[in-house]
């Protein structure tokens, strides 16, 4: 988990800094940073006082944002702004991201406070008041909008849970299916000929493809998927070559039906993928996954591209407010992006950034519904780089500007 969370952790700040110019950073629930974060915040009155008593407010911070489910803005003991937002993982609650600490009023009034209150070093006092006219200060209309954002983007790990929770489960499906594909083989093949027989069933493969017998394909596929793992003998590089094989097979098989810049982006796109694999389990289930998809193609080809365009569409509707590109895109349906934009266009009468910009509006709807989002807030959600474009799209894709719709659904 630890690997796992200071991952996110950066990615988040990166993201969270880039966009609002405010620092966070991600305790535990404890209240304590992680030892390996490399940039923790800096408190004059942490540093020089009572640093105890910084974690413990922290700490419980952070447990009435998982409380709560939401963002929760609080006072620091030396009564700086902070923002903090529970972190879940695995369905537990592990920490939280906090804020860095923000002034709300003049700095004179929090230097009284702090020297009165705790009885402060008076030798201290300029080197205090010093660190705090270094710190930023904000309204608490924006504060109230930064701890929105902040609780948007800890729910990504929610979705990240999901997606780790379906690979395992694949994971130990794959192996499922190796261990029984492998029993059967060994049974089927006593005489020590499986060597040859992957030939042979290449050569059917290959016809079979040519022939469009689709269903025989399949159970083909799977039995030689479970002869090269038995011949390979569990070497995982050996295993990827002689899979990789069958990628070629079959593409080569395809060329009459399938565009040629298709089966070439195609193949580039396993090429890359395969190389990052690092077990036999992960490389089975995605030769699966691959080649079965190769044989969908052609199950699904009817002169056209639109099978295609339906799968790339789906993707881009799913991840709109994530900044993907043609080549994102590109890479999900194993198309070359030069080919994508080409025939994305011909088949959906618009291109890939107009189609993209009108879905992000589309999807950025239920955020203009909710007052409690500002429109340059709902902007950033939605991965525009400033309000004023987000408008600008908006208005062309729904007629009026954002402000305007509001207004029209509201009244």
């Amino acid at each position: 988990m630890k690997e796992f969370v200071v991952r996110k952790t950066k990615e988040h700040r990166d993201i969270y800094f880039e966009t609002t110019g405010i620092d966070i950073h991600f305790i535990d629930n404890e209240g304590v940073f992680l030892k390996n974060d490399e940039s923790l915040p800096r408190c004059a009155f942490c540093e020089n006082f009572d640093s105890d008593a910084c974690v413990k407010s922290r700490k419980k911070a952070g447990e009435i944002a998982n409380w709560l489910c939401d963002g929760y803005m609080f006072f620091c003991p030396a009564g700086f702004t902070l923002w903090a937002s529970p972190v879940n993982f695995e369905g537990e609650f592990v920490g939280s991201y906090i804020s860095e600490a923000v002034l709300m009023d003049v700095v004179e009034s929090y230097v009284e406070e702090i020297v009165s209150k705790y009885d402060y070093p008076i030798e201290k006092v300029e080197n205090l008041k010093n660190e705090l006219l270094k710190m930023k200060v904000l309204s608490s209309k924006r504060v109230r909008h930064l701890s929105n954002l902040l609780y948007i983007l800890s729910k990504e790990y929610l979705a990240d849970e999901a997606i780790l929770a379906f690979e395992k489960k694949n994971q130990i499906k794959a192996q499922k299916m190796l261990n029984e594909e492998i029993d059967r083989i060994k049974h089927k093949y006593k005489d020590n000929k499986a060597y040859q027989k992957t030939m042979e069933l290449e050569i059917l493969l290959a016809n079979q493809l040519k022939a469009k017998d689709t269903r025989g394909a399949r159970q083909t596929v799977n039995e030689l998927l479970g002869l090269i793992l038995l011949v390979s003998g569990g070497d995982i590089e050996a295993i990827k070559c002689k899979w990789f094989e069958l990628v070629v097979i079959i593409s080569r098989n395809v060329m009459t039906t399938l565009n040629k810049d298709e089966v070439f982006g195609l193949n580039i796109s396993y090429l890359k993928k395969i190389l990052t694999l690092q077990n036999p389990e992960e490389v089975y289930l995605w030769m699966t996954n691959i080649l079965n998809r190769f044989i969908s193609y052609l199950e699904n080809q009817k002169g056209n591209s639109s099978y295609l365009i339906e799968e790339a569409k789906k993707y881009i509707v799913l991840h709109c407010f994530e900044n993907i590109t043609l080549n994102d895109v590109a890479d999900n349906v194993y198309l070359s992006p030069s080919y994508l934009s080409r025939v994305f266009k011909k088949e959906t009468g618009t291109n890939f950034i107009d189609f993209l910009n009108k879905v992000k509006i589309e999807q950025s709807l239920l955020y203009v519904k909710d007052l409690k989002y500002e429109i340059v807030d709902i902007s950033q959600i939605a991965g525009f780089t400033d309000q004023s474009y987000y408008t600008k799209v908006f208005k062309k894709v729904m007629g009026v500007s954002p402000k305007v719709y509001r207004k029209t659904i509201s009244s």
